[in-house]
């Protein structure tokens, strides 16, 4: 675009004194013509300006125009990417919808309100919200624990080994439960064991120096009799039948035990044709 000021055009000619007319009077009409022209003038001279600073450097407005618009006026999407029209160059904003962008989101499984935020993500984050199953927020987790139910809807949970339960994980991220014992409770079983008697009321375990606690069960005659360790007098137990002079006779009777001696007696003496066994424990450490 030329530079040029149409003020400076002296286009407008007027009478001299020279000339055959009165020119001061004859002067007055083109005079006023001439103080319109410098008034259009001056507007045109600023808007020559704004065009010629808006061009830049490229020459012609058009141009400049063309960098980023299309012939009907619409962005151009190279321009926008020229522009690094990036997510990471972007911030946080909340934005008021409207109802068709509303259901946009809700054909999306989104619920959201007339004013929402917007967030930016980075990659990992986008990743790990893509593992995310459908309502996986409503889980819950009831553990019932003395006929009372615990919810637990947040934060961690956490599944610890116990002494006989053992939690293995497997390559599939998946969780299995083994049953497990503790060294300490390992044990052995002993079962239809006679134990023998001088005096058919104090009995002995021949073979071993000690059974397991509360482990002992006596069997008089098939009948098998109730342990007692303390206040016995005021308890009733079971009666079983003993052989006496070939007649059947119904005693209560029961037992106590000696673990650490592998003993045990009883609370009435038997006779010699009443049948005795016992079972026991052992354990293996």
């Amino acid at each position: 675009m030329a530079d040029s000021n149409l003020n400076d055009i002296d286009g407008v000619p007027l009478y001299k004194p020279s000339d055959p007319y009165h020119y001061d009077f004859d002067n007055k009409p083109i005079k006023s013509l001439a103080q319109r022209d410098k008034v259009l003038m001056g507007l045109i001279n600023r808007n020559t300006k704004i065009l010629k600073d808006a061009a830049g450097d490229v020459g012609e407005v058009t141009t400049r125009l063309n960098q980023s618009l299309d012939r009907l006026g619409n962005l151009k999407l190279a321009a926008i990417d020229e522009a690094n029209h990036n997510i990471a160059n972007h911030t946080d904003g909340r934005k008021d919808l409207t109802d068709e962008e509303i259901a946009y989101y809700a054909s999306l499984g989104y619920s959201v309100s007339k004013s929402t935020k917007f967030i930016r993500c980075i990659q990992e984050e986008r990743d790990k919200l893509s593992r995310i199953e459908s309502e996986a927020n409503n889980i819950k987790l009831s553990v019932k624990q003395d006929s009372e139910d615990h919810i637990f809807d947040n934060g961690i949970v956490k599944i610890e080994n116990s002494d006989t339960i053992e939690c293995v994980l497997g390559d599939d991220n998946s969780i299995r439960f083994n049953s497990k014992f503790p060294v300490e409770v390992a044990h052995r079983h002993y079962y239809g064991v006679e134990p023998i008697s001088s005096n058919y009321k104090d009995y002995s375990i021949n073979g071993i120096p000690s059974f397991k606690k509360d482990s002992l069960r006596v069997f008089v005659n098939g009948i098998r009799l109730q342990s007692c360790s303390d206040d016995c007098a005021n308890k009733d137990f079971p009666l079983y039948p003993t052989h006496y002079t070939g007649s059947v006779i119904w005693k209560s009777i029961y037992f106590t035990e000696q673990n650490d001696t592998a003993s045990f007696s009883l609370s009435v003496a038997l006779n010699s044709s009443d049948v005795i066994s016992v079972d026991y424990d052992i354990t293996l450490i």
